[in-house]
C-alpha cells in the first residue's frame, strides 16, 4: 500500500514539475491540439525553420520561439503565418502584437489559405463534410455549408452549395458525374451572384470567366472586345493567344508575370524575350535568351553568352552579363549564382554577400530577403543570414 502511495506521489510530483517548468515560448503537439488559443512572447516577426523535416519558427534574433516539431510552417506575410500542426490541424499565427497569438483550427482540413484572402481562412469541416470560412481568431464567419469553395479574391469567393448529376463525356460510358453549380458570395456570406455556373474562375481585376464567358463583379456578361486589360486576359490563355499571336507574340506562363506592369513575352520568330505593358505594347524589344519578371524596377536577363545581368525598366544594362543566374530583387538585394554557389548583389551590381551558399532545398523556391533576413543553405544546413551576410541561425 505504501509503495502504491509513493508511486502516486511520484506521478503527482512529475505532473507538478512539468506544469511549473512549462516554457511559454514554445509549444508541443499536445498543447497545440487541445488549446483553442496559445500565446508565446517574442518579436512581431517570425521566420520558418526546418530541422529533420519538422518545422517551427525563430524570431529576428535567431532565437527559436516555436520548436521545430510540426508538419510545416509558412512564411509570415502581412503579420500572419500558418503553422500546420499535422495533416488535420493548423494554427493561424498573428504576429501583429506581443505576445503573438496562435489560433487553433482543430479537426478541419486546411485547403485554400491565402495571405490575400481578406482575413478569412477557408476550411473543410470534417463533421458536416462542408466548406466554410473562419476569421483569424478561429471563429466561424461563414458556417460550413458549401460542397466546394475558393478563397476570397477582390471581395468575392466562388462557392457551390449543390451538385448536379448528368452524363460526363469524359468518363467511361457517360456515367453520371457530380458537377458543382457555382455562384459568388461576399465576406458576409451573402450571394452577390446566384449559383448558376458549371465552370468558374476567381475574380481578377473585376472579371471572371464562367462557362467560357466573361462576367463583371455583379454578374453581367461582358464582351471580350470590351476588356482592355491584358492582365485579365492573361488569366485565361486562349484569350491571350487569340489577342497576341496574330502580332507574333506569346506571353510566358509565369504566374508573377503581371505583378509590376511589365509583361514578359517571347517573339515567335526570333525566340527572344522582351517586355510588354498592360496594353500589349512593346516597351523593351525582344533581345534576351531568358528573363525574370521586374521587381523593384529591375529584372534579371540572360544574353547570348548564356550569362545573366540586370536591366532597368528602359532596357538599360545595369549589371553586365556576369552570373549564371539572377533572381528577382527583394529589399534592395538579388541573389545571384556563380560557379554553382549563391550570393547577393545590390541594385548597383556590387557583390554584397559572396557566393558561398548551396542550392535551395526543403521547399525554398528562391533565395531572397524578407523582413530583413534570407533563408539559405550552407554545407547542406538551413541558415538565416542578415544583409551583412552574418549567420543568425543555423540548423544543428
Amino acid at each position: 500500500m505504501r509503495r502504491i502511495a509513493l508511486d502516486l506521489l511520484s506521478i503527482i510530483l512529475v505532473i507538478l514539475f512539468s506544469c511549473n517548468s512549462e516554457n511559454t515560448s514554445t509549444l508541443n503537439n499536445s498543447e497545440a491540439l487541445n488549446q483553442a488559443t496559445l500565446k508565446v512572447h517574442s518579436g512581431t516577426q517570425l521566420y520558418p525553420i526546418c530541422v529533420y523535416d519538422r518545422w517551427g519558427y525563430i524570431d529576428s534574433f535567431g532565437k527559436v520561439v516555436i520548436k521545430p516539431i510540426y508538419e510545416f510552417a509558412d512564411d509570415f506575410e502581412n503579420g500572419t503565418g500558418t503553422l500546420f500542426i499535422d495533416r488535420e490541424n493548423l494554427a493561424i499565427i498573428d504576429g501583429g502584437g506581443n505576445p503573438i497569438t496562435f489560433t487553433m483550427i482543430t479537426g478541419s482540413q486546411h485547403y485554400y489559405w491565402d495571405y490575400n484572402s481578406e482575413g478569412l481562412v477557408l476550411v473543410y469541416d470534417k463533421k458536416t463534410k462542408k466548406y466554410g470560412y473562419v476569421n483569424l481568431d478561429g471563429d466561424w464567419v461563414i458556417k460550413p455549408k458549401f460542397e466546394g469553395a475558393h478563397y476570397f479574391k477582390n471581395g468575392l469567393a466562388a462557392v457551390a452549395e449543390k451538385m448536379n448529376y448528368h452524363p460526363d463525356t469524359n468518363s467511361d460510358c457517360g456515367t453520371p458525374q457530380p458537377h458543382a453549380i457555382w455562384g459568388f458570395i461576399n465576406s458576409k456570406g451573402k450571394y452577390v451572384i446566384e449559383p448558376q455556373y458549371g465552370t468558374i474562375t476567381d475574380f481578377y481585376h473585376g472579371y471572371s470567366f464562367v462557362d467560357h464567358k466573361i462576367i463583371d463583379s455583379v454578374g453581367n456578361y461582358v464582351d471580350e472586345a470590351d476588356v482592355k486589360d491584358v492582365r485579365f486576359l492573361y488569366y485565361k490563355f486562349q484569350f491571350v493567344h487569340k489577342l497576341l499571336y496574330p502580332k507574333g507574340r506569346d506571353i510566358t506562363s509565369n504566374s508573377e508575370n503581371f505583378i509590376n506592369g511589365y509583361i514578359v513575352f517571347k517573339d515567335i520568330k526570333t525566340k527572344k524575350y522582351g517586355y510588354l505593358n498592360w496594353k500589349g505594347e512593346i516597351i523593351i524589344k525582344p533581345q534576351f535568351n531568358n528573363p525574370t519578371c521586374f521587381s523593384e524596377d529591375l529584372a534579371g536577363v540572360s544574353f547570348d553568352n548564356n550569362k545573366w545581368g540586370v536591366i532597368d525598366t528602359n532596357g538599360n544594362i545595369i549589371v553586365p552579363p556576369t552570373y549564371d543566374f539572377v533572381m528577382r530583387y527583394s529589399e534592395g538585394l538579388a541573389s545571384v549564382k556563380l560557379d554553382g554557389k549563391w550570393g547577393f548583389i545590390n541594385k548597383k551590381g556590387d557583390l554584397i554577400i559572396k557566393p558561398i551558399f548551396d542550392e535551395k532545398k526543403k521547399g525554398i523556391t528562391s533565395y531572397k530577403f524578407h523582413n530583413g533576413l534570407a533563408c539559405v543553405y550552407l554545407h547542406d544546413k538551413m541558415c538565416y543570414i542578415n544583409k551583412l551576410g552574418d549567420i543568425i541561425w543555423k540548423e544543428s
